[in-house]
C-alpha cells in the first residue's frame, strides 16, 4: 500500500496527497504497511480505491476489520467522500446501510428478498431475515379478527394495523416489534399487557449496553442488572 503512494508519478501527486486527507490520512504517504493500524489500512485501501476515479466502486465489508470509534469516524468518511459515486457496499452491519447507503437490498438464500430505500427497509422489513438482520422481532402467522395474529403453535397477539392497512381475517400476516418493547417475568404480568407469550430462554448475547435475552423466536432487551436479578439462563 505504501509502495503505491510512492510510484506515482510528480503530477499526481497533489491527487493522491488530497485523497489520503479526504480519508483521514494526510501525510501519511511514506508509512509502510507494517507501520499501519487496521483502521489506517482501510484508509489507505479506500484512498486506493478511489484514485482509479471508477464508475462503479464495490466495498466488501469496508469496516470490518475496524473498532469502535474508528468505525463511527471511518461511516462519516464514507458517507462524505462516496457522495455523488455510484457505489454497491456489501456489509452485515445494518448501522453501516443506515449511515451510508441511499438505498438497501436484503439478500437471503442467493436472492433479494426486499429492496427500498434505506429509510423504509430500517422502519419495515419484510421477511423474518431483514429483521434479524435489524434486530427486530417478527412473528408470522395467520391473520385474525379484531387486529390478532394466530401463530403457528396457536398463541394470539394482538396489536394495531401497519403501514399496509388491515388485513383480512385468515390472510398470512406478521407482527413486527423491537426488542426493547418486550419485557421478561418469571410468572405470568398482572397488568396492561396487551400480550403474554411463554417459553424458555434460547440465548443471551450483548446488544450494546444492553442484554438481549432470546425466548423462542422473540426477543427481549433488558439491562445486565436485570438479567442477573431475575438468574436468567438458557433453559430457563
Amino acid at each position: 500500500m505504501a509502495d503505491f503512494f510512492l510510484a506515482v508519478q510528480a503530477q499526481q501527486r497533489d491527487q493522491q496527497q488530497g485523497l489520503l486527507a479526504a480519508v483521514g490520512m494526510p501525510g501519511m504517504q511514506r508509512r509502510r504497511p507494517q507501520e499501519l493500524s487496521g483502521g489506517q489500512a482501510q484508509r489507505v485501501a479506500l484512498a486506493r480505491a478511489l484514485a482509479a476515479q471508477p464508475s462503479l466502486l464495490l466495498l466488501d465489508e469496508p469496516l470490518a476489520a475496524v473498532d469502535g470509534p474508528a468505525a463511527a469516524e471511518l461511516r462519516a468518511l464514507l458517507r462524505q467522500v462516496l457522495a455523488g459515486r455510484t457505489t454497491i457496499l456489501v456489509t452485515h452491519e445494518p448501522l453501516d446501510a443506515a449511515l451510508i447507503a441511499d438505498r438497501v437490498a436484503v439478500i437471503a438464500g442467493g436472492r433479494v428478498v426486499q429492496e427500498a430505500p434505506t429509510a423504509q427497509v430500517l422502519r419495515h422489513p419484510d421477511t423474518p431475515f431483514a429483521a434479524a438482520l435489524l434486530g427486530v422481532n417478527l412473528v408470522p402467522g395467520t391473520a385474525g379478527p379484531g387486529n390478532t395474529l394466530v401463530t403457528g403453535d396457536g398463541q394470539r397477539l394482538t396489536g394495531r394495523p401497519g403501514p399496509a392497512g388491515a388485513v383480512t381475517p385468515g390472510d398470512p400476516a406478521y407482527a413486527r416489534f423491537a426488542p426493547s418493547a418486550v419485557t421478561i417475568h418469571l410468572a405470568e404480568p398482572a397488568g396492561s399487557a396487551r400480550n403474554a407469550v411463554a417459553g424458555n430462554i434460547t440465548g443471551i448475547e450483548a446488544a450494546g449496553g444492553l442484554m438481549r435475552v432470546r425466548v423462542g423466536r422473540i426477543a427481549a432487551d433488558v439491562t445486565p442488572a436485570a438479567v442477573a436479578e431475575l438468574g436468567l439462563v438458557p433453559g430457563l
